[in-house]
């Protein structure tokens, strides 16, 4: 009896430790008073946090209850799918983490106060091992958890060549982009590329919804192609809205009132739904923002906070259906902060959000019910709108246990093309 159980209870510590390492991390979110979290390499033109083994990475952030406040990281490994590893901490970093971010000055000049706050990483601290994904963990003084992001380590040890094309799908040839890649060993050997490749693709930097699984339609030479056009499929969606506070009390193009008060206001123009307008080629950001202010010298201490409005005209309104403002202010999240509430009497959806000075590109997406999101069912969806995509490649060796990122490549749909040519890509 007693061995019995014995085994039941060991049967059952496997059983959750399965669970526990099957679980797929996701990025927290801040509170209301953690803004303008930027996350990038030294390549400031795009906020994503991806570099190669040493390079640096810059974490900022504001604290808006304005006192100085402790704030620490933490530093976790996951495999391609962001499932856990089953890595231990000093096999993928050396030195600490769990350090007290100590760089960190008070706003000036601003009426919103705010205490801004950065991490420069790798640091005399910490220093990473090993390339693949990352998760970083701000928690404060109490040991609470603030927010999350992910970042990712790589290496050149794939080529990528990939090319955006238009759908070969007719009933997708005016809404989707296809991806066609190629992927070539450098420095190394594929043993068993079915098993031992893993590719994830991203549209415009966004962990929400990737493209993983799949496998090369032919393997020559030890090259894979991936060619499978209705497998590696994207939305065109359309080009983004946008509007600029750099000077803040100026009316300017989509900006239709400001109001100087205890906090600054920001009216933005009612936008219309676009879903059954034609395309339109205007310049955006693919959903990014830049902090800047004209009322100061540096962006990150002078630049002040606003609330913005935000108002929608919808032709149709449906009772299971939830509209949001999305963008990379918001980390692309559906939350409280960026819900928009309908107003009966002027028939508009609105919503207001505080955000620092600066240019910011955003869309309208709508939830159905519970779990279904529309990201183009408002702006509507093109072949020819501008996108960048990310095409990560991971390789797990024989014998190891982590999947190491060795190969990245960025095609953007603005040289999109009907027939594959890897050579002008």
């Amino acid at each position: 009896m007693y061995s019995m159980f014995k085994l039941l209870f060991i049967c059952l510590i496997l059983i959750s430790q399965c669970s526990v390492f099957s679980q797929i991390s996701e990025e927290i979110n801040p509170p209301n008073f953690i803004k303008t979290i930027i996350f990038n390499s030294k390549d400031e033109i795009d906020q994503f946090p991806i570099i190669k083994l040493n390079e640096p990475l810059f974490l900022s952030f504001d604290d808006l209850r304005g006192s100085d406040q402790d704030f620490y990281y933490k530093i976790s490994y996951f495999n391609h799918d962001w499932s856990p590893s089953g890595l231990f901490k000093n096999d993928f970093i050396t030195g600490f983490d769990n350090q007290r971010i100590s760089n960190f000055k008070s706003s000036f000049g601003t009426k919103q106060s705010y205490t801004h706050y950065e991490l420069e990483l790798p640091n005399e601290k910490t220093k990473f091992l090993l390339t693949g994904n990352y998760m970083i963990e701000i928690y404060d003084q109490n040991d609470i958890v603030v927010f999350s992001r992910k970042f990712l380590i790589f290496s050149n040890n794939a080529i990528v060549n990939s090319a955006i094309t238009s759908s070969l799908d007719l009933k997708k040839f005016t809404t989707h982009q296809a991806i066609k890649f190629n992927v070539k060993p450098l420095n190394i050997s594929f043993q068993n590329p079915q098993n031992d490749i893993k590719v994830v693709i991203l549209q415009n930097y966004q962990w929400d919804f990737s493209i993983q699984n799949i496998k090369p339609q032919f393997i020559i030479n030890q090259e894979l192609q991936f060619y499978q056009d209705l497998e590696l499929l994207f939305e065109g969606g359309n080009e983004y809205y946008f509007f600029d506070t750099k000077d803040i009390l100026a009316e300017s193009q989509n900006i239709s009132f400001v109001s100087n008060e205890t906090q600054y206001q920001t009216y933005l123009h009612t936008n219309v739904e676009r879903n059954l307008y034609p395309y339109s080629n205007t310049q955006d950001i693919n959903g990014d923002f830049r902090v800047r202010t004209l009322s100061g010298f540096d962006n990150k201490t002078e630049a002040d906070y606003t609330q913005v409005h935000f108002s929608l005209s919808k032709n149709k309104i449906f009772e299971d259906e939830n509209i949001y403002v999305y963008g990379k202010f918001n980390n692309y999240s559906l939350s409280d902060e960026n819900i928009m509430i309908f107003n009966p009497g002027l028939e508009i959806y609105e919503s207001d959000i505080t955000l620092k000075q600066g240019f910011y590109n955003y869309k309208y997406v709508s939830k159905i019910g519970e779990n279904v999101l529309k990201k183009n069912k408002i702006s509507g969806s093109h072949y020819n709108s501008e996108n960048t995509f990310q095409i990560f490649i991971y390789y797990r060796p024989i014998g190891n246990i982590n999947d190491q990122l060795i190969g990245v490549s960025k095609p953007n749909s603005f040289k999109l093309s009907t027939s594959i040519n890897f050579e002008n890509y």
